[in-house]
């Protein structure tokens, strides 16, 4: 009798095909599982300190980044870090410590992630002026050395976790010439191409990888489960009203600011024009970034309302959301520090999220966190999420890593969306638990740094605003 061929079998020929003449390569995608949940990992904020021992800075400099680790393993430093900004900045940001710490508890808890993002600022703060202070002031060499820490970090990731993407995502700290230092063009984007897409290889197209990011830091690439499902990384740093300033730039030089705003135009041409395909074409695309949209509710507190973004671009970011509403299934951030999330406005209701990733480092006086996320991969939908974090940090003598909390069962919602989130955002007004929830869990298992009752409003409307007329309105409303 003849044997009809298996529908799944026929499906996966198809995708091989497409992907073989697409110019992408080296992946097997998991077509007949595309209909059920998986899961991926979430990074954010490492802010590595290679100098957290100064007696191995010299052996650092002199041998490449794959031998770092068995240099970190002869220090005599114990423990896992200092919460907020010391005097002595070896005792800043993440040591290898707590670095492989982290590791250690994100390979506890899943082995096998479909991907892992990692949501910007690889590098400790004050970088360079670290290295200046206790090397010499030598730009080859601090480079070199930059580059090396982006490698070794990144490898650490990979050496855990063989075989699975990591899209990247460049913070304000990682650069050559200091925070908010990213050039267009410049050689940092040129050495740290290859780091990354060597964890990209399969959903990228080189090329069209090597063109963006070369250019400007951005990039676009696939869901491995799925072709149809995009991913974009976008350089937001660029946005910041701190892109580029002079009291930041360790380098000689900076372009004016009609160049600047080239930059920024030239990511938004490239970003329409990707998302007009996906729409053509169909396909759901999340949006990654370090630096998130809308109001900074620490800096606004008791102040004029303060954007992350430079207001114009606030403004350009907030419409290109709007137009695609239909095709950004998600947004994923960094750079607070905080697990939190940002619900984005339409024209009449909500129309997308941010969901922000914890930090490794605890220098906001947080805990460490990282996110485990669960997601559907033929629609590209959110559906959960669990925190894990570091309790302690600083009094702990061994890894004091748990479970914090998992977002469907602590606000009773069955998927991340813009309405779920909205309505979880609203019943912080009339519900206190799930307020004192979203309070406790804003700084990783509840420090005494978390959000204070007297500038909750500050915060709240923040969360839910994303200009300074909304923002300042909500605040009005309440009374503040």
């Amino acid at each position: 009798m003849k044997q009809s061929i298996p529908f799944y079998m026929v499906f996966a020929l198809i995708a091989s095909l497409l992907i073989a003449c697409s110019g992408k390569s080296d992946v097997s995608y998991k077509t007949e599982e595309t209909g059920a949940n998986r899961n991926f990992l979430s990074l954010s904020d490492i802010h590595f300190n290679p100098y957290y021992d100064t007696t191995l800075l010299k052996q650092l400099i002199a041998n490449p980044a794959n031998k770092w680790e068995s240099i970190f393993e002869t220090s005599k430093v114990t423990g896992f870090g200092y919460y907020g900004w010391q005097t002595d900045w070896t005792k800043i940001d993440t040591n290898w410590n707590l670095f492989k710490s982290s590791l250690d508890e994100i390979v506890a808890v899943n082995p096998n992630p479909d991907f892992i993002t990692i949501n910007g600022d690889f590098l400790g703060h004050e970088f360079e002026q670290v290295f200046v202070k206790y090397y010499k002031s030598d730009e080859v060499a601090m480079r070199d050395f930059i580059t090396k820490t982006i490698d070794f970090v990144s490898s650490q990731i990979e050496k855990r976790f063989p075989g699975t993407p990591i899209f990247p995502t460049l913070g304000n700290n990682d650069a050559f010439c200091g925070d908010y230092e990213i050039r267009d063009s410049g050689s940092f984007l040129s050495r740290t191409a290859p780091i990354f897409a060597r964890n990209l290889k399969g959903l990228i197209d080189t090329q069209e990888f090597n063109e963006s990011y070369k250019k400007g830091g951005y990039y676009i690439a696939e869901n491995p489960n799925n072709p149809r499902h995009k991913v974009i990384s976008l350089n937001t740093v660029m946005m910041s009203g701190k892109y580029l300033d002079a009291k930041n730039n360790v380098c000689q030089s900076l372009p004016s600011k009609s160049v600047i705003d080239g930059y920024v135009q030239d990511m938004f041409a490239w970003l329409d024009k990707n998302l007009s395909e996906a729409k053509s074409n169909g396909d759901k695309v999340w949006l990654m970034y370090h630096i998130p949209p809308g109001i900074n509710a620490y800096s606004s507190i008791d102040a004029t309302p303060a954007y992350y973004y430079q207001e114009q671009y606030n403004q350009q970011y907030l419409a290109m959301v709007d137009k695609y509403s239909d095709v950004i299934i998600a947004q994923l951030g960094g750079h607070t520090h905080m697990d939190n999330f940002i619900v984005i406005n339409g024209s009449t209701t909500p129309n997308s999220f941010v969901h922000i990733s914890p930090a490794i480092t605890p220098v906001y006086e947080n805990n460490p966190g990282f996110l485990e996320y669960t997601y559907t991969p033929s629609s590209g939908e959110l559906i959960d999420y669990n925190v894990h974090g570091f309790d302690d940090v600083q009094a702990s003598t061994k890894p004091n890593w748990s479970k914090e909390y998992t977002f469907s069962t602590t606000y009773n919602q069955d998927k991340l969306s813009p309405a779920n989130l909205k309505s979880v955002y609203t019943s912080f007004t009339t519900d206190a638990a799930a307020k004192k929830h979203y309070i406790d869990y804003y700084v990783v298992e509840d420090t005494a740094q978390t959000i204070k009752e007297a500038d909750w409003n500050y915060y709240y409307c923040a969360f839910g605003n994303q200009t300074a007329e909304t923002y300042s309105s909500c605040l009005a409303r309440l009374g503040q």
